[in-house]
């Protein structure tokens, strides 16, 4: 990203990075985790889109069309995006407490988590990272950006079908309820 926003970009994507490894060693032991072939193609899937929407050597070819003309409001929009995004992944995160992980995960003596964010969408986490996933591509403009923000949507989804599917086993008719009362990642949409 070249535009005068790539600094504040960066500065916050750090944010969200440094609040995740810190706030990572405060969690309870895990009852039970998703295997190692589904960590690795969210992970691997999310790398490539990171990769994607952050690096400015794949700026080349195709990757680097603009889709967003330079010096439009679009790119300090995708900023004022990126925040929100980051905000509302740090507040779902903080919400969640003790029970985040960072893999797919069923904690001991889990809980299911209905307040703050998690009452406007079950996935609010992942909300928010697409949501600054989207912003970061917005601010760069480039083809490269569209295509790491899908391979993150596709990560997104194959986690939160996976969650959703322990979520459901370890908490049963109560988490069908809070599944048909709030949407996953859109509100009141999807």
């Amino acid at each position: 990203m070249t535009t005068p926003y790539a600094h504040a970009i960066n500065a916050l994507w750090v944010v969200f990075v440094v609040y995740w490894l810190v706030s990572a060693s405060r969690t309870k032991p895990a009852k039970r985790t998703e295997s190692l072939l589904s960590q690795l193609r969210h992970r691997a899937l999310l790398g490539c889109g990171y990769v994607l929407v952050l690096s400015q050597t794949l700026s080349v070819g195709p990757l680097g069309l603009r889709f967003v003309p330079a010096g439009t409001i679009l790119e300090p929009m995708g900023v004022v995006i990126t925040a929100a995004g980051v905000g509302f992944a740090i507040w779902a995160r903080r919400e969640l407490g003790t029970e985040w992980s960072g893999t797919v995960t069923i904690k001991e003596g889990h809980r299911l988590v209905r307040r703050g964010p998690y009452a406007v969408v079950r996935n609010p986490i992942y909300t928010g990272i697409i949501l600054a996933t989207l912003g970061t591509a917005l601010t760069g403009g480039e083809v490269r950006g569209l295509l790491g923000l899908a391979c993150v949507l596709v990560a997104v989804l194959f986690k939160v079908r996976t969650e959703e599917r322990f979520l459901a086993e370890e908490f049963g008719d109560e988490f069908v309820s809070y599944k048909r009362e709030v949407k996953s990642l859109i509100p009141f949409v999807v």
